[in-house]
Order: C-alpha cells, then sequence, then structure tokens
C-alpha cells in the first residue's frame, strides 16, 4: 500500500511515482512515444542516495530495454556511481555487466561495458546516421575521460555485420579512440571462409554529449589491407564501376597514407569473376581476369581479359583517384568479336580497339571497331513513344567498318 504519490511533467513524459514502506518505490513515465516502468528502492546514507531498481523496462523507437538482474546507483553532491548486470536490450541483446561513475559538475565519465548478442542497428540509430549498419557484436568497452572527448577502448566480434557497401561473414577487432583520432590496430574479417586482416588510423570526432561521431574529411589517414577472396563488389564501386562483376572474388593487398582527401596508394591486387559487363559498352563476358597495382594516386589496370559466346577482351590501363574514388580514366580494350551495345537502340558483335578515356562519369569511348553483327532501331537516341533524345553523360567517337 503506498504511503505517498507524486506526479510531475518533464519534457514530454508525464510522471507518477509511488512511495511505499521500507523505502520501496515505484515509478511510471509516459511520453509521446515512449515509456518506461521501474520498481525498486533507495534509502540515504549521510550525503549519499543510494537506487537500487529490481524490476524496470524502457521503450521507445529507438531502443527497448528491461532489467533482468538489479541495477544500482550511489547518488553523491556531484558524481553518479552505477553498477548492474543482465540488462536486455531487445529480444537477444544483454549488457552482461557495467561499472562506472558520471560526475556531473566536470561532465566526465568512468564506465566498463560488457556486451553480448548487442543489435548494431541500434547504434545506427543512437547515431542518426546514414550509413547502413547491421549485425550482432559480443564486446567489452571502456570510457573514461570528458563527455565531450572520451578515450574509448573497445574489444568486439561482430556475426554478419554490414557496414555501408560491405557485408561479412564475421569481424573480429581491438581498437580505441582519443583525440580526434581512431585507430583499429586489429581488423579481421571472415567473408566464405576466407580471412582478411586490415588496420586504420583515421581522423574521427565523437562526443558523448551530445551523442555524436563522424569520420573527417581532413587530416593524415593511414590503413592497409590484406585480403584472400572477398567480394570486389565495393572495390569497384570505388573505381566507378566501368566494370561490374556477378560471383566474383578479389585479393587485395594495399596501404593507404596521407590526407584524407588526397591520399596515395600502394601495393597489388587480382579479380576473378564467373561473369561481368563492361558497362559503359555493355559488353557482356565471363572468364573475367584482373590483375593490377598501386602507386601513388592511380591505379593501375596491368592486364583485364574475358571471354564472349565467339571471342574475347583483352584491356589494360589506369584510373586516377581523388580521395577513395576514381576521378578520370584511360583504359583501352582490344576486342575479337564481342557483344557491344551504345544504347537499346544500337548493339552488335563486335572486333578492333576501344579506348575509355577523360573525366568520370563524362569521358570519352573512343576506337576503331569493325562490326560482325550490327542491329540499328530507329528514331535514334529516343525512348518510347515520342520524347527527345536520352541525355547520357558518355560521349563517343568511334570510326565504325562493317
Amino acid at each position: 500500500r503506498p504511503l505517498a504519490f507524486q506526479e510531475a511533467k518533464f519534457d514530454s513524459f508525464n510522471f507518477l511515482t509511488l512511495f511505499g514502506r521500507k523505502n520501496w518505490f515505484a515509478a511510471k513515465a509516459k511520453g509521446r512515444d515512449a515509456f518506461f516502468n521501474l520498481r525498486g528502492k533507495w534509502e540515504e546514507r549521510g550525503g549519499t542516495r543510494v537506487l537500487e531498481l529490481g524490476q524496470g523496462q524502457f521503450r521507445s523507437p529507438l531502443l527497448r530495454v528491461a532489467l533482468g538482474a538489479p541495477v544500482r546507483f550511489e547518488i553523491t553532491a556531484d558524481t553518479v556511481f552505477l553498477s548492474g548486470n543482465d540488462v536486455y536490450l531487445g529480444k537477444e541483446g544483454m549488457l552482461k555487466s557495467f561499472r562506472g561513475f558520471f560526475r556531473r559538475n566536470r561532465e566526465e565519465v568512468s564506465l566498463e561495458v560488457e556486451a553480448r548478442d548487442f543489435d548494431l542497428s541500434y547504434l545506427r540509430r543512437l547515431l542518426k546516421a546514414r550509413t547502413p549498419l547491421e549485425g550482432n557484436a559480443d564486446f567489452r568497452l571502456t570510457l573514461k575521460g570528458a563527455l565531450s572527448d572520451p578515450y574509448v577502448i573497445i574489444d568486439a566480434r561482430m556475426e554478419r555485420p554490414i557496414f555501408g557497401d560491405f557485408a561479412f561473414d564475421s569481424l573480429e577487432l581491438k581498437g580505441r579512440y582519443g583525440s580526434g583520432a581512431l585507430v583499429l590496430s586489429t581488423l579481421k574479417i571472415y567473408e566464405a571462409g576466407r580471412p582478411s586482416w586490415a588496420y586504420a588510423e583515421v581522423p574521427a570526432l565523437l562526443s558523448l554529449s551530445p551523442l555524436h561521431f563522424e569520420v573527417l574529411d581532413s587530416g593524415d589517414i593511414r590503413s592497409g589491407a590484406y585480403t584472400e577472396g572477398i567480394d570486389p563488389t565495393p572495390f569497384l564501386k570505388h573505381l566507378g564501376n566501368f566494370l561490374v562483376v556477378d560471383g566474383g572474388t578479389l585479393s587485395l593487398n594495399i596501404k593507404v597514407e596521407g590526407d584524407v582527401k588526397n591520399p596515395v596508394f600502394a601495393g597489388n591486387f587480382s579479380l576473378k569473376a564467373r561473369e561481368g559487363t563492361i558497362t559503359s559498352i555493355n559488353s557482356y563476358l565471363s572468364d573475367i581476369y584482373a590483375r593490377g597495382h598501386f602507386d601513388g594516386e592511380t591505379v593501375y589496370f596491368d592486364t583485364i581479359t574475358g571471354l564472349s559466346e565467339k571471342g574475347r577482351l583483352l584491356g589494360f590501363g589506369r584510373l586516377k583517384m581523388k580521395g577513395l574514388a576514381a576521378d578520370s580514366l584511360d583504359l583501352t580494350f582490344r576486342t575479337r568479336k564481342i557483344p557491344v551495345s551504345f544504347g537499346p537502340d544500337m548493339n552488335g558483335v563486335a572486333s578492333g580497339t576501344v579506348t575509355l578515356r577523360g573525366p568520370l562519369p563524362r569521358f570519352w569511348i573512343i576506337g576503331d571497331i569493325y562490326l560482325d553483327e550490327f542491329a540499328f532501331f530507329a528514331p535514334f537516341g529516343r525512348r518510347g513513344g515520342g520524347g527527345g533524345p536520352s541525355p547520357s553523360p558518355v560521349r563517343y567517337r568511334l570510326r565504325i567498318k562493317a
């Protein structure tokens, strides 16, 4: 039976707190799209208030939390000490343990957390990040220092993580953040049973009050990666997607250093794929192989080969990088009876030489080709019934001999 109750309103929440015998209490609050329900005991010891929550849950669009064991708070004039175990996050995730304190006057934190099956999508929603972030993680996390610029140490293992364009079977990492730099000292990735290794040091900004994280576009970067066969799709996307493959593997040994806006590259790579397309001329090929190396701000393709139903393609060239993306290209392909298409109105089977040259995406396609087979559909450059010529960023200068 309650001895007293108290009602209060804060922001969008309406609070109702009941106080009973032997210092127990129960509190409920409901807001526009969130609520929580707590039950526990409290007492005062000198200048310290001790609060122990035995039951509790919190639910909002961003986060669901439920207590599986007591959580304890000790509150002094300027410091909150907290500790607990088995706090459930979502359906399966759990904070196995946490210990630490928060000094309010100095906005200082010291906290150690161990978690199991933490849903990474929670982190994306809390940070309001646009980049896709999914998967589950087991981790140990240490936070120390000022809330505006903390020192962070993390040791984690993730299952089926997705980071933007990158997806893996599992990932292990050890890293730290401090003084404007994110350092991943160990990054081990498994994809299709094959391991890859990487490290990185990038300029970054982390704040816990307000909660914010971003990789900065100024400063120095130092990173590297070694792979024994991963999905080449993200790699080719950074090179402008001049080649799109299906069922491919990429072996990569690369170092990236220097200014984050204009880093320099070193290393080599090789790529194999069952099939793919040279996108600018819509040439579908099988048994694709490419090998190359990195030098400064340039990616060199020493050789590119592929087969068609009636012939083959041999290519070579280079791409100039700007930051981590291709800025221009100069690639030459020698073809023998490969399918080509210069839009939905023109296609055929061609032999000869084709060069892709210029800034992306408005580069030139230049060459001398012989058409063994050719189909042309009028009106040229139109789509459907009516309308003018379809715009294209790619420009052509071809001498066609049939």
